[in-house]
């Protein structure tokens, strides 16, 4: 929807992208897009509205949709290029601005990136669907390094191959080993896991092939072990670099042939399981130091999975944070629970050292603790919020008497900076294709 009480603007702009599969509507003032859009079925993708206007303003109309539709992105049109109403409304909620007199190139691609990422939001929440129906745990992102992990699992899910995962606390290796059974022909086998940090070496063994009756002090009655109690499924092996060496000699012997005795026993038991193992360390590294056999890390590194941490997946973290805030308002009976923006975006430039399960319990507790049905910053932990002060301050200094094109020059020196000069990490993190990027480091004569 294009809402200006410029004709001209209107039908210019609708012109613009006469030629793309977009619905467009148009509307002279701010009351008749209330009255257009209460009447809908469906909310609108986009809408481009201008700041000011006789009657309900833009910021007023701003306001409105954001209260009703907080997933339509929201664009605002202004003759009055300040850096305070550009940034108020970026506060308020807007995804962007435009400038009178309108840049049509920019303006076309400022849609076609808005309604991508619209249309990426949606292929997302399919996919979580389709994701949750096959793996019965829900895997959330569509950053390339998660989509790398999806498309490894898609190939070896149906398979017997021992797959070995590592990646630090927190980012979700245990779902992960999950989601291989849930999509494997032994989905509906036992699904075993082992915590082998979580028990010394006196009972890793009894633990993993069980014991006979009287086999030692207290072994009243004969007892499966893990590897039996997984037959036909997956054993999920955790922090498998915490098992000691003389632990894994035994180990690697039942992988070779699939057989073991119970602690005490004498029968032969044989069995067929699959073999997910996962650490938090670097297993070649802990061989090259000793600690864990390399015959072994050979066996059960037949296909490597590597989690990447949070704060290097940046584009998934307002996907998780909805994925997680949808999870918990259903969890605690919580409806049309939101997120301030701002809380997003300072969430963005948290470094996340807890990955995953740190903002899953982040936004666990926000639910909990919070009465109304918008969560801010007070529903969060300090740390998130001066995350975003100390962003705020700086970007309050360098853009201080400064016009919007030096401003948008600036950020995008900034982001490729920080990104190295990665061109394509650059643009995403603006909200820009890779192309537009290249022809705003021309024009503003940008050195990288």
């Amino acid at each position: 929807m294009i809402v200006d009480d410029e004709p001209a603007i209107r039908e210019s702009l609708a012109e613009a992208l006469a030629n793309q599969p977009y619905q467009i509507d148009l509307a002279a003032s701010g009351e008749e897009a209330v009255e257009t859009m209460s009447g809908v079925s469906l909310p609108y993708s986009l809408v481009l509205t201008d700041l000011k206007m006789p009657g309900l303003t833009g910021e007023e109309l701003l306001h409105w949709i954001k209260d009703r539709y907080p997933a339509t992105e929201v664009v605002i049109i202004t003759a009055y290029a300040t850096v305070e109403n550009a940034v108020q409304a970026i506060k308020d909620g807007a995804t962007d601005y435009l400038t009178k007199p309108i840049d049509i190139f920019r303006f076309r691609k400022m849609v076609q990136n808005i309604i991508e990422k619209q249309q990426l939001l949606s292929e997302n929440r399919a996919l979580r669907r389709r994701l949750k129906s096959e793996y019965r745990e829900p895997i959330i992102g569509s950053s390339s390094s998660i989509r790398d992990v999806y498309e490894t699992v898609d190939r070896v899910a149906d398979t017997d191959a021992s797959v070995l995962i590592e990646g630090a606390s927190g980012t979700g290796k245990e779902l992960i080993a999950r989601a291989l059974h849930g999509r494997s022909s032994r989905r509906d086998k036992p699904f075993v896991i082992v915590n082998c940090a979580a028990m010394p070496d006196t009972l890793l063994e009894n633990e993993l092939f069980g014991h006979e009756k009287e086999a030692f002090t207290g072994a009243a009655s004969q007892k499966k072990g893990r590897f039996e109690s997984a037959n036909e499924g997956t054993l999920f092996l955790d922090e498998i670099t915490e098992m000691s060496l003389e632990s894994q000699s035994g180990f690697l012997r039942v992988l070779e042939d699939g057989c073991f005795h119970r602690v005490g026993g004498s029968d032969l038991i044989q069995v067929d399981v699959r073999i997910i193992s996962a650490s938090n360390r670097n297993v070649f590294k802990a061989c090259e130091e000793g600690h864990f056999r390399f015959d072994l890390y050979y066996r059960l590194n037949v296909v490597p999975i590597n989690m990447p941490l949070l704060k290097d997946r940046q584009e998934d973290i307002p996907i998780l944070i909805h994925g997680f805030l949808e999870e918990f308002s259903y969890k605690y009976n919580r409806s049309n629970m939101e997120i301030d923006p701002q809380v997003i975006k300072a969430m963005m430039g948290y470094s996340w050292p807890g990955n995953i399960r740190e903002l899953k319990n982040m936004i666990e507790r926000a639910v909990i603790l919070c009465r109304q049905d918008k969560m801010t910053f007070e529903h969060f932990p300090l740390v998130i919020r001066g995350n975003l002060s100390r962003s705020s301050t700086d970007d309050v200094d360098i853009f201080r008497n400064t016009s919007l094109r030096d401003m948008e020059r600036i950020m995008i020196s900034r982001t490729l900076k920080q990104v190295g000069g990665h061109r394509k990490q650059a643009a995403n993190i603006l909200g820009i294709s890779v192309r537009a990027l290249q022809y705003k480091i021309k024009d503003f004569q940008i050195e990288e």
